[in-house]
């Protein structure tokens, strides 16, 4: 079964890049990147920086990777009938319920491998090329990582809370370290591993920003 988001163009040869690598690595699911198309007015930094996109891990097609996203997706019945949903609706506002699903996969010894060269494009609105959304995007995947390492308990409460808390120190270090280098992506970056931080900790107590809404 085959997956796209319903904002994303794929390539002219995605679909064959999918099966070629399902069929070569023998798995049971097989990712790739999706790479923003952003407006002439998308600020540099924005361009510069891997913020909105599943990024390339150039010469990585057939690794072995731990988590797949729908927006770039070939994934075998065997697997998706393996779970009851297979997507948990709980993450239907906030996103990650492919990220659960394929950690699931990993960690329940389903093959996921990576086709780098399976790309799809996907349209930012101007409303989503600005520094705000970068932050709650940082923030919602955050939070996505806190509540999917509660669901599949892959790490003890005090482990992720401390977790969460470095991650937020990390990210203020690094954007100091942007503004001393008058940097502006390794601000932004900063920022968005800060944001990334709140998001643990602010999941911790019940909140999750729903940016789809």
């Amino acid at each position: 079964v085959a997956f796209l988001d319903d904002d994303v163009v794929p390539g002219p040869t995605w679909l064959h890049e999918l099966l070629n690598a399902q069929h070569q690595f023998h798995a049971d699911a097989v990712g790739g990147p999706a790479l923003p198309l952003l407006a002439a007015t998308a600020p540099e930094w924005l361009r510069k920086g891997a913020f909105l996109q599943v990024p390339r891990h150039r010469p990585a097609t057939g690794s072995v990777v731990t988590e797949l996203a729908t927006c770039n997706l070939l994934v075998s019945r065997r697997l998706l009938d393996a779970y009851p949903g297979p997507f948990d609706a709980d993450f239907g506002l906030t996103g990650g319920e492919d990220t659960v699903l394929f950690r699931a996969a990993h960690r329940d010894g389903f093959r996921l491998v990576w086709a780098d060269d399976a790309v799809v494009h996907e349209a930012v609105p101007a409303e989503r090329a600005t520094l705000q959304w970068v932050l709650l995007r940082g923030m919602r995947e955050g939070s996505i990582v806190y509540r999917r390492s509660v669901l599949l308990r892959e790490h003890r409460q005090l482990s992720r809370l401390a977790r969460a808390g470095a991650v937020v120190l990390c990210g203020v270090m690094a954007t100091a370290t942007g503004l001393l280098r008058r940097d502006s992506v390794r601000v932004v970056a900063g920022l968005r591993r800060a944001a990334d931080g709140t998001g643990r900790l602010l999941a911790a107590v019940g909140y999750c920003p729903k940016p789809y809404r």
